[in-house]
C-alpha cells in the first residue's frame, strides 16, 4: 500500500508498542531526525521520518572534568606525626593519618561503564610561607600522576613515610590567590593549570569488571587561602552513570527530548508541520484528519518557529472556536422570541374563533 500524507491539528499522540509516537488512527508522527547528540547540533527536516522514542538506558560517560574550589585556612601548621616521620602519612592498612594532612574533600567518579568511584584529595600544609601540597586518592590507592600513563599504588606495600600518592604542589600569593608553582622542581598547579591525571589503569581496584583507563584533569582555579575555616565552594564533576528513561518533553519549536534517570538529555527529533495556501480546500478523510487537494494546494513543510508557522503547546488542547457565552446569549434572545411569536400567534387564533363565533 502506497503511504499517503496525512495533516492534523488534533495533538493527542501517544506511544506504540514499538516506541513510535502515533495518534488514536494509527498515524506516524513525523519530524526531521537528529543531526547530533545534542539539539545545538540540529536537525534533518528536509527528510522526515517517523519519531520513534528509544527506551533503552542511557548510554553512562566516564569523568573527564572535576572541578575543585576550595579555600585552605591560612592560619593552620603543618601537621606533624610521631617521630621520625613528618609529613602526609598513608598510614599503612588503615588510610591516611589524620594527624599528617589539614584538610580532605571526595567526589564520586564515574568509569566508561558507569560504575562509581570515590575520588578523594587531601590537603598538606608544606612548612614553606603560603605553599600546600594535594595528594589524590582513587578508592583508597594513591594516585601517581608523574608519569604518563599514570598508576595506583597499593598502600598494603608501602610503610609510614611514604608518598603513595605523588603531591602536587599548590602555591598562593600573598593576598590569598593560587600562583602557578615556578620552582621549575615540581609540577605544580596554578590559577590556569590542571592536575591532569592520563591513562589511569583501574583495573587492580576490581578483577571482575573491564573498564577504559581514566583520563581527566582537575581543575583548582579560584582556589584560596584565606584566614577562615577549610572550605569546599565548588565540587562537580562531568561523568554519569546508566539512567533509565524518566519523561519525554517537546518545547515551543517541536523539538522532542527524551530525559533519564541520570540526568541527561537526549534529542530524538523535531516535529515538522505543514501549511497551505487554502485550508478550507482540504480533502477531510475521518479522524479529525486531512488529505490535500487540488483545491488546498501542496503542502508547504517546516518547523515551528519559522517560515511563517506558529510556535507549539505542549501538552495543552486546543480550545474550541465557538464562543460559547455568545452563543448562550443568542440561544436565550432566539428562545424569547419564539416564545414571543408562539404567543402572537395563539392570540391571533382566539380572536379569530371569537369572530367566527359571532
Amino acid at each position: 500500500a502506497t503511504n499517503v500524507a496525512a495533516y492534523t491539528r488534533n495533538g493527542a499522540f501517544h506511544l506504540n508498542p514499538e516506541g513510535y509516537i502515533t495518534n488514536d488512527a494509527g498515524h506516524f508522527l513525523m519530524g526531521g531526525a537528529p543531526v547530533g547528540n545534542n539539539v545545538v547540533d540540529g536537525f534533518d527536516t528536509g527528510v522526515p521520518q517517523a519519531l520513534r522514542i528509544d527506551t533503552s538506558q542511557g548510554a553512562p560517560s566516564a569523568t573527564t572534568d572535576v572541578d575543585l574550589i576550595v579555600n585552605l585556612d591560612s592560619r593552620e601548621d603543618s601537621p606533624v606525626a610521631a617521630n621520625p616521620f613528618v609529613g602526609f602519612d598513608p598510614a599503612v592498612n588503615a588510610g591516611p593519618d589524620v594527624d599528617t594532612y589539614n584538610s580532605a574533600t571526595s567526589v564520586t567518579v564515574f568509569d566508561s561503564l558507569g560504575n562509581t568511584h570515590t575520588l578523594t584529595t587531601y590537603f598538606v600544609k608544606e612548612a614553606a610561607v603560603n605553599a600546600w601540597s594535594a595528594y589524590m586518592y582513587l578508592d583508597g590507592r594513591g594516585i601517581n600522576s608523574s608519569t604518563s600513563p599514570a598508576t595506583l599504588d597499593d598502600p598494603t606495600l608501602g610503610t609510614p613515610g611514604d608518598f603513595l600518592a605523588d603531591p602536587t604542589p599548590m602555591v598562593f600569593d600573598s593576598l590569598g590567590n593560587l600562583v602557578a608553582d615556578d620552582t621549575g622542581t615540581t609540577t605544580g598547579v596554578g590559577s590556569s593549570d590542571d592536575f591532569v591525571i592520563t591513562d589511569l589503569d583501574i583495573s587492580a581496584l576490581d578483577p571482575n569488571i573491564n573498564v577504559n583507563p581514566l583520563s581527566f584533569s582537575l581543575n583548582p582555579t579560584a582556589s584560596t587561602q584565606y584566614a577562615s575555616n577549610f572550605d569546599v565552594n565548588e565540587l562537580q564533576q562531568d561523568g554519569f552513570g546508566a539512567g533509565n528513561l524518566t519523561g519525554v518533553s517537546i518545547d515551543s519549536d517541536g523539538i522532542v527530548v527524551a530525559r533519564f534517570s541520570n540526568g541527561t538529555a537526549n534529542p530524538l527529533g523535531q516535529i515538522i508541520l505543514g501549511r497551505f495556501i487554502n485550508n478550507q480546500g482540504l480533502s477531510k478523510i475521518g479522524d479529525t484528519t486531512w488529505q490535500e487537494s487540488t483545491s488546498s494546494g501542496g503542502a508547504v513543510l517546516g518547523v515551528a518557529g519559522g517560515n511563517n508557522f506558529g510556535t507549539i503547546d505542549s501538552s495543552s488542547l486546543e480550545n474550541s472556536n465557538t464562543d460559547i457565552a455568545s452563543q448562550l446569549v443568542k440561544l436565550i434572545v432566539a428562545q424569547q422570541a419564539y416564545q414571543a411569536n408562539a404567543k402572537t400567534i395563539s392570540t391571533e387564533d382566539e380572536i379569530i374563533q371569537t369572530i367566527l363565533n359571532i
